[in-house]
């Protein structure tokens, strides 16, 4: 393995563009930014947050907060805020700050939640239309969050004993147990 992030434009060219290598485990998400099109963000096994220029192609940035794998990012685009979990039981709310360029200045914690869930937090899913969110994982609770103070608004417990992912599709709430 390679644990490499491969970039394509398949309507171009069959042709890989580049690679960005950073990451020395297994990648478990990348993510885009609507209103930053140049910028990826990626989170792995290795307890990494990075993100990625993607014209200049390298890494501007590394976060290493959680103490365990994170296993799912989700980006609130209006907010400028990044949202990661980890099985370390943690979800970590990111503040993103962009220059007057459009590129990342900075990335600081704006609500470190530990203990979130009794176990490892597997996904994270946005709610409501950009004003909350989900997580998930494997204390078989969904929870919806506040993103602007870190609060946890409400619990649904589930029959599931692992919940993998959680989808939120209009008004409907969706998962997937392993």
């Amino acid at each position: 393995m390679d644990f490499e992030i491969k970039v394509w434009n398949p309507f171009v060219s069959d042709e890989e563009l580049f690679s960005l290598t950073g990451h020395y485990q297994l990648i478990t998400c990348i993510k885009a930014f609507k209103y930053f099109p140049d910028l990826i963000v990626s989170c792995a096994r290795d307890k990494n947050i990075k993100f990625w220029d993607l014209t200049e192609k390298k890494c501007v940035q590394s976060k290493f907060e959680h103490k365990d794998w994170i296993n799912c990012l989700e980006i609130f685009h209006v907010k400028n805020l990044l949202i990661s979990c980890s099985n370390d039981k943690s979800i970590i709310i990111w503040k993103l700050v962009f220059n007057t360029n459009n590129k990342l200045q900075k990335c600081t914690i704006k609500n470190h939640i530990q203990n979130a869930h009794e176990g490892a937090v597997q996904t994270l899913s946005i709610a409501s239309g950009d004003k909350f969110f989900l997580s998930a994982g494997d204390d078989n609770y969904i929870k919806l969050w506040d993103p602007d103070n870190g609060n946890c608004l409400k619990e649904f417990k589930t029959e599931q004993s692992m919940i993998f992912r959680v989808l939120t599709l209009h008004n409907l709430t969706v998962d997937s147990v392993r």
